[in-house]
C-alpha cells in the first residue's frame, strides 16, 4: 500500500491533504478522486457543478504531483448510464 494524498482545488481556496490516504495504486487514487468529484457533484444545489470544485491533485509523501483530475472533464466523461 502506498500513501497518496488528494488536494482539492476550488476557485478562491485550496484544500491540502495532510493526512493522505493509503491506496494499492495511483490507479486506485485516482477512482476513489473520481467518485469525490461526482459525490460532489451530486450533492452541490447547482447539481452537476461539482460544486465549484475545479480540480483534485494526487501527490506522493514527497509531495510530488502524480495526477490532477479536472472536475468538468471527469463529469464529461463519466456520465452516469441511463
Amino acid at each position: 500500500m502506498t500513501r497518496y494524498y488528494l488536494h482539492f482545488h476550488y476557485p478562491d481556496t485550496f484544500f491540502q491533504d495532510e493526512e493522505g490516504v493509503d491506496f494499492g495504486s495511483l490507479h486506485d487514487a485516482e477512482l476513489d478522486a473520481i467518485a469525490s468529484i461526482h459525490d460532489l457533484a451530486v450533492s452541490s444545489p447547482r447539481r452537476g457543478r461539482a460544486s465549484d470544485l475545479l480540480s483534485i491533485c494526487i501527490t506522493n509523501i514527497e509531495n510530488d504531483i502524480l495526477a490532477v483530475l479536472i472536475s468538468r472533464k471527469v463529469l464529461a466523461a463519466h456520465r452516469p448510464q441511463r
